[in-house]
């Protein structure tokens, strides 16, 4: 989905879903940073999808 789509679907901004989506993968990189092998096998896996 687009952020766009997103936004159209939850009826807010496309703003506010850039800036959470900004602010998930701060956290998430934050948190994985120091489980370098699991942050490379979730890598992986998405790619996957």
């Amino acid at each position: 989905m687009t952020n766009k789509e997103i936004a159209q679907q939850l009826n807010i901004s496309e703003h506010t879903v850039e800036s959470q989506l900004t602010k998930a993968n701060t956290f998430i990189r934050t948190k994985l940073k120091d489980h370098y092998e699991l942050s490379i096998a979730l890598l992986f896996t998405m790619l996957m999808r």
